[in-house]
């Protein structure tokens, strides 16, 4: 009954705001450790469902939901009871981990969350919410963290919320600055203005918290991640981009671009937190065209570079320094690594199809020979492959000693559900049209196209595992090169095949040297941009 609308309005109405955090609380209050053990496998279902029936809820507009929604917010920041440490946010929070809860409620519970936060805990800097008292209630039945966070349950809640999640991750505030220059109007006077997304992303104090097997929680930041997925993407987290999902809004790519920066500016919000690549390298994959875009250092006044590398919505504006370290950083995670790579070799292909496609109008492609334009899609993607290769070559080779075998492992799962519509990665709504030279039937289904081309493209390719410890970096980085030169040689062939170009037969070539170029320029930006996050870059 949790999708029924009107039934599940009717509910949330006769259990009112109070009622509703009155009856989690003290469902989830034990009289005994024996009762605690008792309940521990039983609640679990019940929060889900819970969740998902206020979540949907929340969508009526009835004069009782608008009512609900009104109180739970006030109640936020108010004891559950006389006595208790515990407040509403706390408890309500563990019940939005499920379902997709109305945006406009999202937001003013968010931004009310935020600010309740910052005036318990001074602005930020003596800790945050209270951690679980013995007979305080088990707030978060999942086990995957205690729940006394109310931020980890309303990340979930913006996980499955894309447009909420983008607003909310770009709203802003004014908090008291003791470490930075002050505004001089007297409005803002002894106050910096901060997005939620700063807050969050990099000056939050995440707290410690435990699983309920006692082990250290990933919950608060890895949810923030998702959050951040959704927002910057426009789909929920965790879902492959679907074939007709809008172009990225100018909202969007604000946020990507703030996330690019701060990450850039300091890579350990990020590599010091390795389980969030997942997701910032699923965000990285959609916005391929921007990040290519970036690595040409074209002006703004450069009309080629945008049909080079076309965007049908807003262009994220991304600085090639921070684009290289967050490359760099990504690509020391194993999750990160693939996303970024596989879309970008997706992205390769589907692009030398699309500019090779002689139906596609002169004026909508890239102004220059067919040899430059395949040099320069070749050298851009070599770029993008040689800084990955830099970051995973710092994991394996660096002080975290990460097994090889686990990046070749996360790219074969990676290339098996990368979408195969090149609307999600050239940022136009043409389907990708399989060549027969790769075995995919025309016509097919995209993602089976895909899926064939991608087995094609990585098909004995793959690097061996590290075995030897004397593996230097400079044969890593030939290995990578070489790997990545084949790839192009592939994507260019196929698609000059299909469409039948009459210079296919110069494709290995200017692969070759495109793909060289591109990984000579990683080199280059690797030693000039990031050279603080490498132990050794090859040159």
């Amino acid at each position: 009954m949790s999708g029924d609308e009107l039934f599940s309005a009717r509910f949330a109405e006769q259990l009112k705001a109070r009622g509703t955090l009155d009856f989690w609380a003290e469902l989830n209050t034990p009289s005994s450790t024996d009762l605690q053990r008792a309940r521990g496998d039983q609640f679990d279902e019940l929060q889900k469902n819970l969740s998902l029936t206020l979540a949907t809820a929340s969508h009526s507009d009835s004069s009782g939901m608008t009512k609900w929604k009104h109180e739970m917010v006030e109640l936020g920041s108010q004891p559950i009871s006389k006595n208790s440490g515990t407040v509403g946010f706390q408890v309500m929070s563990n019940l939005m981990r499920w379902g997709n809860y109305d945006n406009s409620f999202l937001n003013e519970y968010g931004n009310e969350l935020i600010k309740t936060e910052k005036e318990r805990t001074d602005n930020g800097r003596h800790g945050t919410w209270n951690t679980p008292a013995p007979m305080d209630p088990t707030l978060n039945r999942t086990g995957s963290d205690s729940g006394m966070d109310p931020m980890t349950g309303f990340m979930k809640a913006l996980s499955s919320s894309p447009d909420a999640a983008t607003e909310f991750f770009n709203d802003t505030f004014l908090t008291k600055d003791e470490d930075h220059d002050f505004k001089e109007d007297d409005e803002k006077k002894g106050r910096r203005e901060l997005s939620n997304f700063d807050y969050l992303f990099e000056e939050r104090d995440w707290p410690k918290d435990y699983t309920n097997k006692g082990e250290d929680s990933i919950s608060g930041r890895n949810s923030m991640a998702l959050a951040l997925e959704a927002a910057t993407t426009g789909h929920p987290a965790g879902e492959i981009p679907a074939t007709g999902l809008p172009a990225h809004t100018a909202s969007q790519a604000k946020l990507m671009e703030s996330l690019t920066a701060s990450i850039s500016e300091d890579p350990e919000r990020l590599t010091g937190h390795g389980y969030m690549s997942d997701s910032i390298g699923q965000i990285a994959s959609e916005y391929l065209p921007d990040i290519n875009r970036a690595t040409t250092d074209a002006s703004d006044e450069n009309k080629s570079v945008p049909k080079l590398f076309p965007i049908a919505g807003h262009a994220a504006k991304l600085e090639h320094t921070d684009v290289t370290r967050l490359l760099v950083s990504l690509g020391q995670n194993p999750e990160g690594y693939s996303a970024v790579e596989v879309g970008q070799k997706s992205y390769m292909a589907n692009l030398l199809h699309y500019h090779l496609n002689p139906e596609i109008a002169a004026d909508q492609k890239y102004p220059h020979s067919t040899e430059d334009t395949v040099k320069e899609i070749t050298r851009r993607s070599g770029e993008v492959g040689g800084t990955l290769a830099i970051g995973r070559q710092e994991a394996v080779l660096g002080e975290a000693k990460e097994d090889d075998d686990n990046f070749e492992h996360a790219v074969n799962q990676k290339k098996g559900i990368t979408s195969g519509v090149i609307g999600t990665g050239v940022g136009i709504g043409t389907s990708f049209v399989a060549s027969p030279v790769v075995g995919a039937a025309v016509g097919g289904a995209a993602g089976t196209v895909s899926g064939a081309v991608l087995e094609q493209l990585f098909k004995d390719t793959e690097p061996e595992k590290v075995k030897e410890a004397g593996k230097t970096v400079g044969e890593l980085w030939e290995d990578s090169a070489e790997r990545n030169t084949e790839l192009a040689r592939i994507a260019a062939d196929g698609a000059g095949r299909t469409h039948k170009s009459p210079d296919v037969g110069k494709f290995e070539e200017w692969t070759r040297e495109g793909t060289r170029n591109g990984f000579n320029d990683a080199s280059t930006a690797g030693q000039r941009m990031a050279d603080d996050l490498e132990t050794d870059i090859p040159t």
